[in-house]
């Protein structure tokens, strides 16, 4: 094959959104197709392992609920050491919501090093983590609440381990693992009936979900504020046993030789490069020879454990995020924190159309390339042909109607078609980012599903 004597990169995006396989003739299944793909990337991964490899000690650590579950909180708790646990006493604490995603790299006593992807519960933000949680190479620790009522602890888990399914890759070797939490166990009127019914929600999961996700059978109660509880130390536990599968990989020495130079390869403001920049500092400074396709599969490596995010623009050079905290706070929040979010979190303006100088004000970035770049990577803005922008997410309750019907750019829509299998599938957030707010606000207000 062509694709395999040329050393090309299968999962290269071209110009009109299609990597090569997409061109192989349609009677060709796409099982066939995909297991090729796989095939390649493989014994390209081989040989780069052979050249140097390391075993994984960090591994990801997804944090996801709904609002005020005490996720945030939670993260606190599993990260205090021992020492400093003996002289902290968290009683009711000032909650405050996180913008979108927050990363930290920490260490769990008894569990290990983890990056932890600490998730906003607002609906708003759902969108951007179906952006970035996609991987099987980490533990998913859902969190629900144990003085809800038992039928909406049901749905929110349901939820989100249609979620997590939906972001997931299905031709990753592994299947996503999951941790239920059921926090604010100190608040419920009868710690015996709360436990009974997580047993009952883990029955009624694994009926539906059992194919698709690896779900812990054990449920752990507990109150998310105490940092030397039995709980919480059964929750380390249970951490330690269900990312140790996960460190038995290896990872190409490559990584840390990049890792640790790459920040001083960006400006610390702007944490960021264009693939063709990254190349030229590892050539410069590690490796002279080494090939682009090599340095792509480091960058899956990276993206896998959070350390970077890779974004493969359609026909243009990839970007490489160097922080992703800084993406979620700097790109995202302006974008989709709620109306009275955070004082320092105002969010943009709703208006019909944006224009470059808006954009660069209010995402405060002078790089107008790199920022229009990075908005139509995550489907964010749609850009006019007279240089204007469409942010779908940001759209007026009631527009100027006249402008709509006579100008036919305002009518368009784009989106992929997706057909669902079985209860436990779902349209992936980041779909019709507009659509999916829309319709996901008027389901949180009427209490009722949307037709």
């Amino acid at each position: 094959m062509l694709i395999e004597e040329s050393n090309a990169d299968p999962s290269q995006v071209d110009n009109a959104g299609k990597v090569p396989l997409d061109y192989w003739p349609t009677n060709i299944d796409i099982s066939e197709r995909r297991d090729f793909v796989n095939s390649i990337k493989d014994s390209r991964i081989s040989a780069l392992l052979k050249s140097g490899s390391t075993p994984v000690e960090t591994i990801k650590l997804f944090l996801v609920g709904h609002p005020a579950m005490g996720k945030s909180t939670l993260k606190t708790s599993l990260t205090t050491g021992a020492f400093k646990s003996l002289f902290t006493i968290r009683h009711h604490e000032h909650r405050v919501p996180t913008p979108g995603i927050k990363v930290e790299e920490k260490t769990i006593g008894g569990a290990g090093s983890f990056m932890i992807w600490d998730t906003a519960g607002q609906v708003e933000f759902h969108i951007t983590h179906a952006m970035l949680l996609g991987t099987g190479r980490g533990v998913f620790i859902v969190v629900y609440s144990c003085c809800d009522p038992e039928e909406e602890q049901k749905e929110q888990l349901k939820y989100w381990l249609c979620f997590i399914k939906a972001c997931h890759d299905p031709t990753e070797d592994i299947k996503p693992v999951i941790q239920l939490i059921g926090t604010h166990i100190d608040q419920s009127k009868d710690v015996e009936m709360a436990s009974a019914v997580s047993r009952r929600h883990v029955g009624y999961l694994q009926r539906i979900f059992h194919e698709h996700v690896h779900l812990n059978e054990h449920v752990i109660l507990l109150d998310s504020r105490q940092t030397r509880s039995k709980a919480l130390g059964n929750l380390r536990d249970a951490l330690n046993e269900l990312a140790e599968p996960l460190r038995g990989k290896l990872t190409p020495k490559l990584c840390d030789k990049i890792m640790k130079p790459i920040y001083s390869w960006c400006n610390k403001e702007l944490p960021l490069m264009y693939f063709k920049g990254f190349a030229e500092n590892v050539r410069q400074q590690i490796d002279r020879l080494v090939k682009d396709e090599t340095l792509n599969l480091v960058l899956g490596y990276l993206h896998d454990m959070g350390q970077v995010h890779h974004a493969r623009l359609r026909g243009r050079d990839a970007i490489i995020i160097v922080n992703p905290n800084w993406l979620t706070t700097t790109i995202f929040a302006p974008i989709f924190a709620p109306p009275n979010f955070r004082a320092d979190y105002s969010g943009l303006p709703l208006k019909q159309e944006y224009t470059i100088d808006d954009l660069k004000h209010y995402f405060k970035l002078t790089d107008e390339n790199l920022l229009v770049d990075l908005l139509e990577y995550f489907e964010l803005v749609y850009r006019n042909d007279d240089g204007t922008f469409i942010i779908p997410a940001k759209l007026p309750d009631s527009t100027d109607k006249i402008t709509w019907v006579d100008n036919p750019r305002f009518q368009r829509y784009f989106g992929r078609r997706i057909e669902c299998r079985d209860e436990s599938d779902m349209f992936s957030i980041d779909t019709f980012p507009c659509l999916q707010v829309s319709a996901m606000n008027r389901y949180r207000r009427k209490r009722d599903k949307p037709n």
